[in-house]
């Protein structure tokens, strides 16, 4: 019911080959990059934390029932093969775990179902709560890793960028203000959400260079497609470095507005 109708429509629309481009990034791009060794310290932080760790050291060593083994087999090898595309990726993000969580419950319901069941034997009137299991076979980790996926995102926006965030939202109002509905933009930054703020759509499918452009076919389709459709204003932050072409593009067909940012430079169609 979802897969025929999102198929016939892209085959329809002319976007088949980028949806599978889509679906293959990931493997396409997982290789050795300059962030390996900060992802193995998040990610490797996340999953012990979370208790992924332990759940996986006792889904492999617990004792279990025959037909237990195959629910922790495929746990065991989900959990492990996300973490090293996590690893490897060149995208970065706590998102990156979401796909371990329904390995994770397979370890952890055959833990818990364990621990529930000792816990049954040696008192009849109390059985002990799942929370407290989880909490305290791990310590405080479980409470640590979730404090931090829960603040991260506002200290990153508001205290580690915030003047970052101020001034993207003066590009925002700039643009609102002195643009049409139907022009189109582009956010050469590391978040898409210029276009929601400013209600204007993307000059390329590829939302943000931070995201599809570590293989050289995607590099060259968004060089491309802003050479082809020209969006109106090109919003680009200075942290994010331009790729040959696009630096190209600014330097002959745009002109540089002076919005008064340090950190984003504002240019508009000539």
């Amino acid at each position: 019911m979802l897969f025929y109708p999102i198929g016939y429509y892209t085959v329809w629309n002319g976007t088949f080959g980028l949806a599978i481009s889509q679906v293959t990034y990931l493997f396409e791009s997982i290789g050795v990059h300059s962030g390996v060794l900060e992802n193995l310290m998040l990610y490797g932080g996340l999953f012990l934390g979370l208790g992924f760790v332990t759940a996986l050291i006792m889904g492999v060593s617990s004792s279990a029932e025959k037909d237990e083994w195959p629910f922790r087999l495929l746990g065991s090898l989900g959990l492990l093969v996300i973490l090293v595309l996590s690893i490897f990726s060149p995208i970065q993000g706590a998102f990156q775990l979401l796909p371990a969580i329904p390995f994770a419950m397979i370890l952890f319901a055959t833990w818990f179902s364990g621990r529930f069941t000792e816990g049954r034997h040696i008192r009849s009137k109390r059985t002990p709560s799942v929370w407290k299991n989880y909490v305290a076979g791990n310590f405080f980790l479980p409470v640590l890793a979730i404090a931090f996926l829960v603040v991260m995102p506002f200290a990153q926006r508001y205290a580690l960028s915030g003047a970052e965030t101020a001034e993207r939202e003066v590009i925002s109002g700039y643009i609102r203000d002195e643009s049409k509905t139907d022009d189109k933009i582009y956010a050469w930054d590391n978040t898409a959400s210029l276009y929601l703020s400013t209600s204007r759509l993307s000059a390329s499918s590829i939302l943000s260079p931070k995201l599809y452009v570590d293989t050289a076919e995607n590099k060259i389709r968004l060089e491309n497609q802003l050479d082809a459709s020209l969006p109106r204003y090109i919003a680009v932050n200075e942290k994010v470095p331009l790729l040959p072409n696009v630096k190209k593009l600014l330097s002959s067909s745009y002109k540089k507005i002076d919005v008064k940012t340090s950190h984003f430079k504002l240019y508009e169609l000539k």
